[in-house]
């Protein structure tokens, strides 16, 4: 055999071994790959809870085992279908909720996470595809982002039709308990004003202190009382809404000079900037949205430093065709980790607990649920030791009249309050 004989023999023998090594490695890859395939099905299909996953055009690209379970449809139905025409979404009277109130394209359209939980002002409701039945569920939506680009997004959700059962139970309790217990508070606070009038005979300059400390005590549970019982008014869907027209510029200033004696009190000061003097009227129920504009005024107060401190309020025209009022102040903030908590019931912050001791937690539940219930939206921007700004949209079409058999009640913070 020649030398280049040789030389071709070991070449090819080369180029054989690199091509067995090419299959080999192939086979194995291929192999791990379909594992990792096996193990990836095997994962999604043993979560609990529901999950659709969309392309960037809206389109399912798969749906799990437990989403297939609780909407009663099968992915091979679904798959390459737009999310919004094969998986239907309803408010909980059972109307259709439009595309642009889906968690998901509120999820895409912001590039943000939205989360839903039981907890929330409006509930989200699935329809199954098999017997229409509907039921309420916790959804978290969230985008998918590679290279600054929303390529699809996330969507995870759970049946939490015992949760609401549980969660109306003790809405009952809490609303037949407040009710119990305004009575003998309202005639604890009668008693006390008589005695502080002198019905009952003059009183030292001591028994006047701790009376009126007994006073602003007992105003402290007579306003409790009410906000709890305004809860269960405003989860029963029963909450009655009267739109009329209304100047917002006054509506906003009347408010503020409402909460003024609490500025005082705390050396603040509260700033109003409007536009123009002729501003349309706007279709809103005054004594619901009082109560919002009220709680966030009087929050942005109370968290502020005392003594030296100014809160900002705007009425402005939004990008839409609508006004927004927002509320600045320069106070403790809210930490980043528990901003998605802030409106839910009950729930305060750490340092928000420690600033103000006796605050309920309940405020920005009830000022979410009403704006949400007028066709408003709220929402804010904080850092934490630098402030905070809550943000109203009002819609220039304004609230839709609701009937109902129930009316919130005026939540007002007596004036013996306002210098504590």
């Amino acid at each position: 055999m020649g030398f280049l004989s040789v030389i071709l023999l070991i070449v090819s023998a080369g180029i054989a071994g690199a091509l067995v090594g090419w299959y080999l490695g192939a086979r194995r890859q291929s192999q791990r790959l379909a594992e990792e395939q096996a193990l990836d099905k095997v994962f999604l299909s043993s979560i609990g809870d529901g999950l659709i996953v969309t392309d960037d055009q809206g389109k399912i690209v798969l749906v799990n085992r437990s989403a297939e379970d609780l909407l009663g449809l099968r992915l091979s139905d679904v798959l390459g279908k737009y999310v919004v025409d094969a998986i239907t979404m309803v408010q909980s009277n059972g109307a259709p909720l439009a595309p642009e109130q889906r968690p998901i394209y509120l999820a895409t359209s912001s590039g943000q996470k939205v989360i839903s939980t039981s907890l929330t002002a409006a509930a989200y409701y699935f329809e199954r595809a098999d017997s229409k039945a509907r039921f309420p569920a916790a959804v978290t939506a969230a985008p998918v982002v590679v290279n600054k680009k929303i390529i699809g997004a996330v969507v995870t959700f759970r049946d939490i039709t015992h949760e609401k059962e549980v969660d109306e139970a003790k809405t009952e309790f809490v609303s037949l308990a407040s009710h119990q217990l305004r009575t003998p508070l309202t005639a604890i606070n009668w008693y006390i004003e008589m005695l502080l009038s002198g019905d009952a005979g003059p009183l030292t300059d001591e028994q006047k202190s701790f009376l009126q400390e007994v006073y602003k005590g007992s105003n402290r549970l007579i306003q409790i009382v009410n906000e709890f019982l305004n809860v269960s008014r405003l989860e029963s869907g029963r909450l009655k809404i009267v739109p009329k027209p209304l100047d917002i510029a006054l509506f906003v200033n009347d408010i503020i000079k409402e909460v003024e004696p609490l500025a005082r009190a705390r050396n603040c000061t509260i700033s109003f900037t409007k536009p123009a003097p002729t501003l349309p009227f706007i279709p809103l129920d005054g004594i619901l949205m009082r109560q919002v504009v009220h709680n966030l005024l009087t929050n942005a107060l109370r968290y502020s430093p005392e003594g030296k401190c100014t809160v900002a309020v705007k009425l402005e025209k939004g990008q839409a065709r609508d006004f927004v009022i927002s509320v600045h102040d320069d106070g403790i903030g809210i930490p980043a980790d528990v901003q998605p908590r802030i409106f839910e019931k009950f729930f305060r912050t750490e340092n928000a607990i420690h600033a103000v001791t006796d605050g309920s937690g309940i405020g920005l539940y009830i000022s979410k649920m009403i704006a949400e219930a007028s066709n408003c939206k709220i929402w804010f921007e904080s850092v934490e030791k630098k402030g905070t700004t809550f943000y109203v949209s009002i819609p220039l079409s304004g609230s839709t009249h609701r009937g109902g058999d129930r009316e919130l009640i005026t939540i007002k913070a007596p004036a013996a309050l306002a210098a504590k």
